[in-house]
């Protein structure tokens, strides 16, 4: 952290985890997170980690209560994962601190105005839907401690951004009907990855409600 303006950011920071508590609670309720998953957002959420805060602030920038709540889930769910003889299968805790660590190094890219913030969102959701590419390049970075490397990675993906946001928007559309949450047909305009960030996050708990009282009808 910088210099200034420390209390209003701690503020920030409790209210946006306020939020994904109050959020992970409401998904449980209506049966979209176990009671072990739920417990898992709620730890990361209260000690501010980087993965959950970061899924919480992408999606509800798409202002998109569905894939939100498959984001949420998605944390939980990879965070609670074990290594088995699986080939597929993967560390959760180790997996869930390289996504963190990613997603630190996007923000110092991003901060030094290396990349503009549709990019840094797209990279974001690179990561938190555990992109092969971005996950090897941090394991190269691991070995060799090459820091420009992975900079250098991350930029090259980034510059494909512009000309992937369809395939980015279809593949974020496809990853929330895979997780079994609804798809719109109409909502183009609510995952525009530009789109700019809005400070009513706090709708998003609300709108889920709102869903959930229909869907029991």
């Amino acid at each position: 952290g910088g210099g200034g303006g420390g209390d209003d950011d701690d503020a920030a920071l409790d209210k946006l985890v306020a939020m994904i508590v109050k959020f992970a609670g409401l998904l449980e309720t209506a049966g979209h997170l176990s009671a072990e998953e739920e417990h898992v957002v709620v730890a990361l959420a209260e000690r501010r980690d980087t993965v959950v805060l970061a899924a919480y602030t992408l999606a509800a920038t798409a202002r998109d209560a569905g894939y939100l709540a498959a984001l949420v889930r998605k944390v939980a769910r990879d965070y609670l994962s074990v290594k088995t003889d699986d080939p597929s299968s993967f560390e959760g805790p180790r997996d869930h601190e390289v996504a963190g660590r990613l997603l630190h190094a996007v923000d110092e890219l991003f901060v030094e105005q290396r990349l503009a913030t549709p990019q840094c969102r797209y990279l974001q959701s690179l990561v938190l839907l555990k992109n092969p590419v971005v996950f090897a390049a941090y394991e190269v970075y691991a070995d060799d401690g090459d820091a420009d490397e992975l900079f250098d990675t991350l930029l090259r993906v980034a510059d494909r951004a512009g000309r992937q946001a369809d395939a980015a928007a279809a593949a974020q559309a496809a990853e929330v009907l895979a997780t079994g949450d609804r798809g719109d047909d109409d909502d183009d305009d609510a995952t525009d990855p530009t789109a700019e960030p809005t400070d009513d996050s706090q709708d998003y708990t609300e709108d889920y409600e709102d869903e959930d009282d229909e869907d029991d009808e």
